[in-house]
């Protein structure tokens, strides 16, 4: 498989809770121009979760990166849009739990 800096920098991005790093910077890294910042070699129990859920259990478990992701793009929604998609999984755990096993 061929290395590209945006496929690298992609990756890093979905597993990576700071602010998001560019194709350029990937590409820099690949070439050993600059290495990424201490912040950035962190992974595991000392990755950052979003502000204001660090008590949150469900974050300390083995969230696979397209949960995370989920998270991430719930907690940039307005509180309105929010409260909608609360509502949607709601509606969808209640159908879940009526529906008839076989």
């Amino acid at each position: 498989m061929r290395i590209s800096p945006t496929f690298e920098a992609n990756e890093f991005n979905l597993r990576y809770w700071g602010p998001s790093v560019t194709p350029h910077t990937a590409r820099n890294w690949l070439m050993g121009k600059s290495i990424p910042t201490q912040d950035e070699l962190r992974f595991g129990q000392v990755a950052k979760v979003p502000k204001g859920s660090e008590n949150m259990d469900f974050w300390k478990g083995d969230l696979n990166m397209a949960d995370r992701e989920m998270l991430t793009r719930y907690m940039s929604l307005s509180v309105q849009d929010r409260k909608v998609a609360r509502e949607v999984v709601a509606a969808l755990q209640v159908a879940a739990s009526i529906r008839v096993k076989p």
